[in-house]
């Protein structure tokens, strides 16, 4: 069947000066993706012997150097840095003289299955006359006749509702659920009788999760385009926002990290690149997962991370 491509790409580029910094504003809902391929003299007014810092920060923490330009020897770098849904705000700066810096990179539009993916109106310029295309996406929509899956977040403590119970707040969670999904309340809640009768009222309790369950489950995979990324599943189980945490991964890796629906239910944080040799020490910092908790898939088992 003809249709789009899986990514669409177009050519950025962006100026700056010692005088003159930039700022990038990622795509929040991760499906356009900046990556910067270059870094160059835009002029020649760089002097021998002065020295350029190139340097990135994301949501004004402290910057990071992404490239050192030195006039006749090194007028020009080649990185790979891509920016997506993990920060709110990029900024880039050059320190060491007069002379303009430009980087250059490619915008780059993924159609992750969204029926509302419209590259027309993310790059601007694509025609759309294909008629073939048009045929083949009003059959699929015939063919399907179920509503798309969609996942909800308990407004109280931002957990999926099947897990406010292992939270903190669950108490606090009820009324939520009961007002947006109240066949979960059979399921979650059961009532102390001897407290209800001496305080007019049910003291919910909160199930706990197996020790089995509770785990996090960190492993790199190839997807489109032969791009690699690492998967953290399971941050819910340790009552972890995910959004929180692949804002967090986005920062320290300077890095696209979003939060993806998984095709079995529920969520899991997608990180683009591999650092899975580095995120063991963040989780443990900076979420105190211990290590004892921290599993990996090696030949279709699941095995712990050493």
């Amino acid at each position: 069947m003809a249709g789009f491509p899986s990514t669409v790409s177009q050519f950025w580029g962006e100026e700056i000066s010692e005088s003159k910094p930039a700022e990038y504003a990622p795509d929040p809902e991760g499906d356009l993706t900046l990556q910067i391929t270059g870094i160059s003299f835009a002029d020649g007014n760089a002097n021998k012997g002065e020295t350029y810092i190139v340097s990135m920060s994301a949501d004004d923490s402290p910057p990071y150097t992404i490239a050192i330009l030195r006039p006749g020897k090194t007028d020009q770098v080649q990185v790979d840095v891509l920016l997506g849904s993990g920060n709110e705000k990029v900024e880039f700066f050059v320190k060491g003289g007069k002379a303009k810096i430009h980087l250059t990179g490619f915008e780059i539009l993924e159609d992750n299955g969204d029926d509302d993916f419209d590259e027309e109106n993310q790059l601007g310029g694509l025609d759309e006359d294909d008629d073939d295309d048009d045929d083949d996406d009003d059959d699929l929509a015939e063919e399907d006749d179920e509503p798309p899956f969609k996942l909800i977040y308990c407004d109280v403590c931002g957990l999926p509702p099947e897990y406010c119970e292992y939270g903190d707040n669950y108490e606090k969670c009820v009324p939520w659920i009961k007002e947006n999904c109240p066949h979960l309340l059979k399921e979650c809640i059961s009532v102390d009788t001897k407290k209800k009768n001496k305080r007019g009222g049910g003291v919910l309790k909160k199930k706990e999760l197996s020790e089995d369950k509770i785990r996090l489950i960190v492993y790199t995979e190839t997807r489109s385009r032969k791009k690699t990324v690492t998967v953290v599943d399971g941050l819910e189980t340790f009552g972890i926002k995910l959004k929180d945490a692949a804002k967090i991964f986005g920062r320290k890796f300077a890095s696209s990290s979003s939060v993806k629906d998984k095709d079995t239910g529920g969520s899991e944080v997608v990180i683009q690149g591999d650092v899975i040799f580095d995120l063991p020490d963040l989780l443990q910092s900076e979420f105190k997962i211990p290590q004892s908790k921290l599993f990996t898939k090696e030949g279709g088992k699941i095995v712990p991370l050493r």
